[in-house]
């Protein structure tokens, strides 16, 4: 696993509390067609799955912790 460097870890905390607050304001939403729903459940994995694999890869699983998370100040 790599060490995140200091400007590695405030952009990690400013994506992890802006992707906070996108996602408070979209848990609610909701898509009534159902082909319409899972076409966008399959275009956001699609998108989505091959970062988050990118991200874990680059920084590993414990870039995503509380506790390392609360060391970095914004």
């Amino acid at each position: 696993m790599f060490l995140v460097s200091s400007c590695g870890a405030i952009r990690l905390r400013s994506f992890n509390v802006l992707f906070e607050e996108i996602y408070q304001k979209q848990c609610g939403w909701s898509v009534p067609d159902t082909e319409l729903r899972e076409s966008l459940r399959l275009v956001v994995a699609e998108i989505l799955l091959p970062a988050y694999r990118s991200f874990i890869k680059r920084f590993g699983y414990a870039a995503l912790t509380p506790c390392y998370l609360s060391k970095v100040n914004l």
